[in-house]
């Protein structure tokens, strides 16, 4: 299986609404496989870790709706720290 195909299997698995899926795979359309590997690496190692990556799409979106310097920084730091507890 390509990793497209691949990423597209499990997008469909997760526990998304159909919204957050199409989002996704919209999103991850024409991605070059380097990327596409990680993607998948991070969402088969990472227990949730596409639901994390799904709600902090959707944050980062609303923190920049309201284009305030300070909860943008504020957004950058919690970002950080969570990947980092995340990922180990």
């Amino acid at each position: 299986m390509d990793k497209a195909s691949h990423l597209k299997s499990l997008i469909n698995k997760a526990k998304l609404s159909a919204e957050d899926k199409e989002r996704w795979q919209n999103m991850t359309a024409g991605v070059p496989d380097f990327y596409l590997s990680n993607l998948i690496y991070m969402i088969e190692q990472v227990p949730d870790g596409l639901m994390w990556l799904n709600q902090n799409l959707k944050d980062k979106i609303e923190v920049l709706k309201k284009k305030d310097k300070a909860a943008w920084s504020a957004f950058v730091k919690k970002e950080k720290e969570d990947l980092q507890k995340l990922l180990g």
